[in-house]
Formats: structure tokens, sequence, C-alpha cells
């Protein structure tokens, strides 16, 4: 339904790009998915909760010595009608994670997309909560929801 045109990686790519088949989930435990509480970070939305098997949603907290590898993630939200837009995965205050092309604003200014990230984008501990932003030549819109889907994998 949306078009996926692109996705970017962390400046430094070679610590956070991963291959699939090294860190691929081992147990369904290790799958998680990751949305907003609801907080605000600057002029974005939190991504600061998640849900592991079994559990209801709790603070991020990705266990010592393993990575969180997001393999795709859904942003959506408001911003002004018929215009373009991006959104945007950051560190607070930090480091682009990744983008993905919303495509364009319909006529009431719903804006959204997702994007698949093969082999993965890794998240470290010191890297959450991570903060979504929609941003378009008319400024920043308005993040309504945020998910990402992913594993934990041992860090290198």
């Amino acid at each position: 339904m949306y078009r996926i045109l692109f996705v970017a990686l962390v400046a430094v790519l070679g610590t956070n790009s991963v291959q699939a088949a090294v860190l691929a989930p081992q147990r369904p435990s290790q799958t998680v998915r990751v949305s907003s509480s609801g907080a605000i970070c600057g002029v974005g939305l939190a991504v600061d909760t998640m849900r592991v098997p079994g559990a209801l949603d709790v603070p991020i907290a990705i266990p010592a010595g393993q990575v969180l590898v997001l393999t795709r993630v859904l942003i959506s939200g408001g911003s002004v009608p018929n215009t373009k837009g991006t959104g945007r995965l950051a560190v607070q205050g930090g480091s682009f994670v990744a983008g993905i092309d919303l495509g364009s604003a319909d006529m009431y200014g719903f804006i959204g997309g997702d994007d698949s990230f093969s082999p993965g984008v890794v998240i470290r501990s010191s890297e959450v909560p991570l903060c979504a932003v929609i941003d378009g030549g008319f400024g920043a819109g308005t993040v309504l929801r945020v998910e990402g889907w992913g594993y934990f994998a041992k860090d290198k």
C-alpha cells in the first residue's frame, strides 16, 4: 500500500549492520515488539516500551551482552495535507538510525508507512529510548503511532 524508497543506517555503518544468519533469533523469547508509551521526545514520540512473548508492555531493557535488532518499523501520524514526508527513527538527541519514505499525506493530513530492514538495524542499550519523528518540506508532523519488531541477539 505504501511506497518504500529508502533505508538509512547509522553513520558508522560497520558497527550497526549485521548478518541475519549470525544473529537470527534462536527461540521465541528473543523476539520483541517495541512501541511508545505516549511520551514525547522533542518533536517526536519516544519509542520506549517493549513487549516480549507472554508479557505486557514494559520499559525497553536490552539484556546485558545483547543488542536489539530491529527488522521492521511502522510510523504514522498527521501532517500538512497533500505533502510528502519521511519517518525518521533516531537516538534521542543524537544519531540517525533509519528512515522510511511515508509518501504523501492524504487530503486530511494522514501519513504513514512501514519498512523492513534486512539484515536488521542494531540498537544498543545506550541508544534507547529511540525517538520517532515525521519530517517533510513543511516542517515536523505529529507522530501518532510507532511500532517496531525485532529480536535480541548476542552483542559482538
